[in-house]
């Protein structure tokens, strides 16, 4: 199951709103408490989500930069990218060949 900022983000702001619900039928001081502690969890909530949602962008942006990059080197240097591409065919070969059992 694949899960995104957004749904994390969604089942949290439900269960900040099930706690506005048992904040409204309480009373007194421990009221005034649990105001302030929703405030502050409301607040570090979002400060997270920019947080993440930065990350992800820069995550992105360095992911495509690094495909790019890639695209661009085995356009240039084909016969190089088709040389290392056969090397390390032929070093897998020979580790799992030596893997197997003799008969």
């Amino acid at each position: 199951m694949v899960m995104n900022v957004e749904t994390v983000f969604g089942e949290l702001q439900q269960v900040l709103g099930e706690l506005e619900k048992l904040l409204a039928s309480s009373s007194g001081e421990a009221k005034a408490h649990a105001e302030e502690a929703l405030s502050n969890w409301r607040h570090a909530l979002n400060g997270a989500r920019d947080r993440i949602e930065t990350l992800q962008e820069t995550t992105r942006r360095q992911v495509a930069d690094a495909a790019r990059t890639a695209s661009r080197a085995l356009r240039d240097n084909p016969w190089k990218s088709m040389a290392v591409v056969a090397t390390a065919g032929v070093l897998l070969g020979l580790a799992l060949r030596g893997q197997q059992p003799k008969k």
